[in-house]
Order: C-alpha cells, then structure tokens, then sequence
C-alpha cells in the first residue's frame, strides 16, 4: 500500500506541472493555472490510488 502512496504522489507533481503549464498558456494566468493544476492533481491522484486498489481487489480474485 505504501508503494502505492509514493507512485501517486510521484504523479501527482508531474501532472500538476503539466496542468499548470498548459493552464497557464491557454489562460496567461499563474494563479488561475495554479488552481486548475492544484484542482487537477488532487482529483487525478486520488482516482489513481483508488483504480490501483481495486485493480489489486480484482486481481486477487
């Protein structure tokens, strides 16, 4: 489960770069960027975590 904690927030940084750069191209707005790249990371991250859980609960059977 751990492992599964450091891989998502691994991820979570690399896509909330990625939202804020794109974010911040098409708006020209750091602190609009910021909330969309923010927003994007904690709803992405956790729907990571939790298709990683049940791939394991579904794997086991």
């Amino acid at each position: 489960m751990m492992n599964d904690l450091v891989k998502s927030g691994i991820w979570a940084v690399a896509q909330m770069a990625i939202g804020f750069a794109v974010s911040y191209a098409v708006t020209g707005s750091a602190g609009l960027g910021l909330v969309i790249a923010l927003l994007g990371g904690m709803v992405g991250s956790f729907a990571y975590w939790l298709h990683a859980r049940l791939w394991k609960v579904y794997a086991r059977r």
